[in-house]
């Protein structure tokens, strides 16, 4: 449903519950493939400030448009929304409700943990996961509010019912991902959970205890901080705060989106994810997804627990981009000088052929 259609009152009440739930601009990514789907029908670019994102949201709900399935599967292509189709502000404050991991409000005083150093998840990134041990199943029951400590409660009591547990890379470890189910269930056949994780920001585990559960027991933090890096987001290495600090992270985010649009189909890759964050921390995160794959565990550990700094981090990503940059362009040149010597040898060829 477009917002022409609606009630007014109703308009004023989904345009504030959307820039809430990105707390008041400093946090789009949590519209998802929506975002996307409206800065590109904006022709603005991608904003760089919370009053970009909120002037973002009011463009939507000023220039109502039909269809937004539409949009979405125009975005999806890395094309601009057809001129009758943007967005549908149920489906973009449904998409804020589900993401809101990325920048949560009220946590549940206790979380289950999943010990698993197999899979780190940077903050904003998603996967699967399959859990048959019986205090994982337990873990996934409390999350969902199925459960309370092992015993069986309702739907609607018990757990922390927001789907947040912690991904933690290993019981020697006092840092963790704070995680969400977002989609899956149990298995009717053999009671296993399925679900889709999304990971949020870090956390220190201050204290935990364990939930006993036959045969191994399911650790859970029963204090618990949400972690940030301890430098100024835009100081130098050594820690100490610049004067130009917020003139310096402009120009190192513009700079990293320039060397990912030069290298992937940038607008595509967002139309099925969300808009870049604005918040520093959350943006070397962000970008640091698009420079460390999955299955690198080490990196992942080094950057997600052994850096506290913002500014390190997105400083690491630079390098990498301008690496990947100059390994692209020498590709390039490879294969164009490889052109030239084909047709080289082919006109060489030509005038040396004996006459038929």
């Amino acid at each position: 449903m477009a917002p022409a259609s609606l009630p007014k009152p109703l308009v004023r009440t989904l345009y504030r519950k959307l820039v809430r739930a990105s707390r008041h601009g400093r946090h789009p990514e949590v519209y998802g493939m929506h975002g996307p789907a409206v800065a590109m029908a904006a022709g603005r670019g991608w904003p760089s400030n919370p009053r970009e994102v909120t002037q973002l949201v009011r463009y939507a709900f000023e220039n109502p448009r039909e269809a937004p399935a539409e949009a979405a599967d125009a975005t999806k292509k890395g094309q601009a929304p057809p001129e009758d189709a943007l967005w549908d502000p149920f489906a973009a404050l449904r998409s804020a409700n589900t993401l809101d991991v990325m920048a949560p409000g009220a946590l549940p005083e206790t979380l289950p943990i999943f010990d698993y150093g197999n899979m780190l998840l940077i903050p904003g990134e998603g996967n699967s996961f399959r859990f048959f041990e019986e205090r994982y199943k337990l873990l996934c029951r409390m999350a969902m509010g199925m459960e309370d400590e092992g015993k069986a409660a309702s739907k609607k009591g018990g757990g922390n019912g927001q789907g947040f547990f912690l991904l933690r890379a290993g019981r020697d470890e006092a840092w963790a991902t704070l995680a969400k189910i977002v989609d899956g269930g149990e298995s009717p056949e053999n009671g296993e959970w399925f679900v889709r994780v999304i990971g949020g920001p870090r956390v220190t585990i201050d204290t935990e205890d364990a939930i006993e559960v036959a045969p191994h027991p399911l650790a859970r933090a029963t204090q618990y901080t949400l972690l940030h890096d301890e430098a100024d987001p835009v100081d130098d290495v050594a820690g100490n705060f610049a004067a130009d600090g917020e003139a310096r992270y402009a120009a190192l985010r513009r700079d990293i989106l320039e060397r990912l649009a030069a290298l992937t189909d940038l607008p595509r890759v967002l139309s099925t994810s969300n808009l870049p964050p604005v918040d520093p921390e959350a943006f070397s995160f962000w970008a640091l997804r698009f420079v460390i794959p999955p299955a690198d565990a080490p990196a992942r550990l080094r950057w997600l627990g052994g850096c506290h700094s913002t500014s390190e981090r997105l400083a690491h990503v630079q390098e990498l981009l301008q690496r990947f940059s100059e390994e692209k362009a020498s590709r390039e040149q490879q294969a164009q000088e490889g052109k030239e010597e084909d047709g080289a040898a082919a006109a060489t060829g030509a005038s040396t052929a004996p006459p038929s």
